[in-house]
């Protein structure tokens, strides 16, 4: 919908349930009431997606919806995702429609943003509170961040090989600690150098400032 944000409502017998998902932006409410017309939303079952990211905008939320705030990302997901495109029934479907199942492939999206970390390292580096009891983190995530960029997609053509890249510098588990309050722990990192660092502003080239999360 125009406002950025999606919803989907389904009957039960024990009535009406919703689930938001997506950005609260300026005319949300007036969508929902729009296409809930019929309903008192005080009166349903609403849950809705709301990290923080999804309420940039600070909007108030009505006290009788039910907030999660969990994990949507990360490979746990994706890996979920395409263990559906590999079932014999969707590639039956989908040889049948011509349709093409996605593969993996390496992202050099990502690669391009580690422009963003080696300022983060050398930030860390540089503040004396944080390199003197983190310095083993420090080149070891400095060390994982250059070998991710010299990556191509014939390093890491699946999975499994995409697995044993990334365990050659993190512990395993890896993918369950992918939220910001734990990203850096990875590496070694103490929680209240994470913390700092995740704070800590900077001024792109730009001149915008942001920071480091």
């Amino acid at each position: 919908m125009g406002s950025g944000w999606s919803a989907k409502a389904v009957e039960m017998d024990d009535g009406v349930k919703v689930f938001w998902s997506g950005h609260l932006t300026k005319g949300h409410a007036d969508r929902r009431h729009a296409w809930l017309h019929e309903y008192s939303e005080a009166q349903l079952a609403i849950k809705a997606s709301m990290p923080p990211f999804n309420n940039a905008n600070k909007m108030d939320v009505p006290a009788f919806v039910e907030q999660f705030n969990v994990p949507t990302f990360g490979p746990n997901i994706a890996n979920s995702v395409m263990r559906i495109f590999s079932t014999e029934a969707i590639l039956r479907v989908a040889k049948q429609l011509g349709v093409v199942i996605p593969t993996y492939v390496l992202s050099t999206f990502v690669q391009d943003k580690m422009v963003k970390v080696h300022d983060m390292i050398r930030y860390a580096r540089q503040t004396a509170a944080i390199a003197d009891k983190n310095a083993g983190a420090i080149d070891q995530l400095e060390r994982f961040v250059q070998a991710f960029k010299a990556l191509d997609g014939k390093s890491v053509p699946d999975v499994a090989s995409w697995q044993a890249f990334v365990l050659e510098h993190v512990p395993a588990g890896w993918e369950s600690r992918l939220h910001f309050d734990h990203l850096l722990e990875n590496f070694g990192f103490a929680k209240e150098a994470s913390d700092e660092l995740r704070a800590a502003q900077f001024v792109k080239e730009d001149g915008e400032t942001v920071t480091f999360e």
